[in-house]
């Protein structure tokens, strides 16, 4: 995959518990609070890549892992009867000049597996939202949304020896 492509930098400095070149740090990067004119970016990539984010986070035998400015969570998989109402990947950034004691803006990413596209397919239409949240001098708060449905072919899960 091309760096230059999703607006990564080949050397840029990466703090995180997870590898540089693994598609979760590749993912963190792109959702980002400081990255918000590159929603299209995050829905390609999540067309290509959402199953590998979710395998590569669960390998880990984690449900969250982080970069130091990204929180990404994939839930497990639904148990018999629970479908977590499709929720397969959330991640949260949030931007703080005084280090988290005053949130100016938060940005979130939902991914929703919203079922096949039809019976016999392995085509899955899934929703990619992302919600970003600016707070304003006079502490009203602002909310744009944007959202996608895209169709991915969904590869099967990893074993996870604790979900």
């Amino acid at each position: 995959m091309n760096a230059k492509m999703y607006g990564l930098m080949e050397n840029s400095p990466v703090h995180t518990n997870v590898g540089k070149r693994l598609h979760s740090t590749q993912l963190m990067q792109l959702c980002a609070s400081s990255n918000l004119n590159d929603f299209k970016d995050v829905v390609d990539f999540l067309r290509l890549h959402l199953d590998d984010v979710i395998n590569e986070v669960h390998g880990f035998e984690k449900l969250l892992v982080d970069d130091g400015k990204v929180s990404l969570n994939c839930p497990p998989p639904p148990e018999a009867g629970d479908t977590h109402g499709g929720l397969l990947v959330r991640t949260i950034s949030e931007q703080s000049p005084d280090e988290g004691e005053h949130i100016i803006l938060s940005r979130e990413f939902k991914v929703h597996d919203l079922g096949a596209c039809s019976d016999d397919s392995p085509f899955h239409r899934i929703e990619i939202r992302c919600d970003v949240t600016r707070m304003m001098p006079d502490d009203s708060r602002i909310l744009e949304e944007e959202k996608a449905v895209v169709e991915v072919l969904r590869k099967a899960p990893i074993k996870i020896n604790n979900f």
